[in-house]
């Protein structure tokens, strides 16, 4: 809890945050003193903030527009999201609008003195056309649940605050000033674990036509691997066999005749003697065509040795 000043009299402030994974919970419940030369009774307040991470998870928080009970406005409420910063590792920094002035927003700072954040110093500036139309400053300490409470009823003994001007703690609903907290629809426009990530691409849709159109070109495009495989399957086979052919004729004319003697002529006339002995080997074997051997003529030279 702290003490705080706004304008030109003091208050007492009680704050209680809670962050259960993603979301913040902030309930803040003001005691004002009695006004000198006003009304001798003091009154209070609650205010509640409900805010949620950013997607970054970089200490940034979401937060919902603030309840008040005191300055709270049905004609002057506002819908403006506000977003918390931490600067450094001891600080905070945040501007939201204002629920009890129309154009009204605050900028608010917190600083806090320890690691553990034992204690810390806020300054809330509202601004209403380009000047400050309301200051608030206070230093709070850390407090136990029991010292929460004992304390804050002491404050409303010493600001002589009437029962029914008291907000009730501990708490009996979802806030202070008893509004409900954002539904879960509200939460998940904000909430990383349920709001839609602008990081992740949208599902992909693929019409029919455009799937089929793939399809058949995928089938056209195997044939066409196994069409060319078949090809050059059948040059290399060939190659196999003129070189093989090529290797048999210069063995048969290296019997009769020195390499030096080959010639055109030679080549030609072995390369009849071939056919015809490869045609009159087999009777059943038809005649090859003048300057042609066989397949099966082919086969048997190759094959004899």
């Amino acid at each position: 809890f702290g003490s705080a000043t706004f304008g030109t009299f003091p208050f007492k402030v009680f704050l209680n945050i809670t962050n259960i994974r993603t979301r913040q919970y902030i309930h803040r419940l003001g005691i004002l003193s009695p006004l000198e030369g006003g009304s001798p009774f003091g009154v209070g307040f609650g205010a509640d903030l409900f805010g949620a991470s950013t997607f970054e998870l970089d200490g940034r928080v979401t937060t919902f527009p603030s309840s008040n009970t005191v300055f709270e406005s049905s004609s002057d409420t506002t819908t403006e999201l506000s977003i918390t910063y931490p600067v450094g590792n001891d600080t905070l920094f945040a501007k939201s609008a204002a629920n009890y002035d129309a154009g009204t927003f605050n900028v608010i700072s917190q600083t806090c003195f320890d690691v553990a954040c034992d204690t810390k110093h806020e300054v809330t500036s509202a601004f209403l056309d380009s000047k400050v139309d309301r200051f608030q400053a206070g230093d709070f300490v850390r407090v136990t649940e029991a010292e929460f409470i004992e304390r804050a009823n002491d404050i409303y003994t010493e600001f002589n605050v009437p029962i029914q001007a008291r907000v009730a703690i501990p708490m009996t609903g979802q806030s202070l000033d008893g509004d409900e907290s954002p539904s879960e629809e509200q939460w998940c426009t904000v909430d990383p674990n349920c709001a839609p990530n602008p990081y992740e691409e949208p599902t992909a849709s693929v019409k029919a036509g455009v799937i089929a159109g793939f399809t058949v070109g995928g089938v056209v495009l195997f044939l066409l691997v196994i069409g060319l495989g078949v090809h050059f399957n059948n040059k290399r086979q060939a190659k196999r066999y003129r070189n093989a052919f090529a290797t048999r004729i210069a063995q048969t004319m290296s019997i009769r005749m020195p390499a030096r003697q080959m010639n055109a002529k030679a080549l030609a006339n072995e390369f009849q003697r071939i056919d015809a002995q490869t045609s009159a080997g087999n009777s059943n074997r038809r005649a090859s065509a003048v300057g042609k051997i066989t397949k099966d003529g082919m086969w048997e030279f190759l094959s004899s040795g």
